[in-house]
Order: structure tokens, then C-alpha cells, then sequence
């Protein structure tokens, strides 16, 4: 069995799914608050600032996670250097949006929530590890009372 194909810890890579959904919740938002800030709301644009901020704290937490699961030897290498890309844009879309330098803050806009449904794709295609089994019980050969 190849590295790749070993089943991943089952707790990170639940909290992987769960936050690969929630950034692609908020990437979806994130796109609705511009939309709606483009189409004359002004008020939708503090709301779209502060669902970044959002964006890029569960994004680092996916990150994190994303190791934890490379360091114990059985996941796979790739999700955590995309968590890590998505993280380092989402940084740069927040830095494009501030100095308003729309052309490239709408592009990587794209990009990053692209990135992102990949990603949940990923997470939930991939099977989550069962529950490891209860220890056997143990079974001596000695009838009850033996030993006394």
C-alpha cells in the first residue's frame, strides 16, 4: 500500500472536512457581499472586510490541521501546501482590497475560492478512517477459581 493510500487520523481529518466546508461557505458569502457591494449596498463592504477576516482565520486553522495530519506519517503532502497557498492569498486578497487594487483582488478573488472547492471537494471524496476497535477482551484457558 503506498503512503497516499493510508487512511488518514480520523479527528484532523474531520476538522479538515468541517473547515473545508465552512471556508467554502464563506468563499460563496464572500462573493454574494461583493456582488452586493458592486451593485450599490456600500454597507456590504465592512461586511465583506470583516468575512475576510473570517475566511483567513478558519483557513490557517485548516492549515494547522493539515499538518498535524503530514506529521503523523500517514497523510498525503499536497493539502497541507495547499492550505498553506490558500492562506499566503487570502493574506494577499485581504492586502488587495485594503489598497483597492481591484483588477488583481477580483482575479485572485477567483482563484482562491476555486482553490477552496477543491479542496472541500478533496476532504469529503476522501474516506474518513472508522473508529479504531475496543481492545479484545483476554481469554486465559483457566477455569474460574483456579488459581485460588
Amino acid at each position: 500500500m503506498s503512503k497516499a493510500q493510508v487512511p488518514l487520523p480520523r479527528t484532523p481529518f474531520i476538522v479538515i472536512r468541517v473547515t473545508s466546508t465552512l471556508l467554502a461557505l464563506l468563499g460563496l458569502a464572500q462573493t454574494t457581499f461583493a456582488g452586493s457591494f458592486l451593485n450599490g449596498q456600500y454597507d456590504m463592504l465592512k461586511v465583506h472586510q470583516v468575512n475576510a477576516m473570517v475566511l483567513g482565520g478558519v483557513a490557517l486553522i485548516q492549515a494547522i490541521t493539515g499538518v498535524l495530519v503530514k506529521a503523523t506519517g500517514k497523510g498525503p503532502g499536497w493539502p497541507v501546501w495547499v492550505s498553506l497557498v490558500l492562506v499566503a492569498a487570502i493574506a494577499g486578497q485581504i492586502r488587495l482590497g485594503f489598497t483597492q487594487v481591484l483588477a488583481a483582488h477580483v482575479t485572485l478573488g477567483v482563484l482562491v475560492v476555486a482553490g477552496i472547492v477543491l479542496m472541500a471537494g478533496w476532504a469529503w471524496r476522501t474516506p474518513v478512517p472508522p473508529k479504531a476497535a475496543p481492545p479484545a477482551p483476554v481469554v486465559t484457558d483457566d477455569p474460574v477459581g483456579a488459581a485460588s
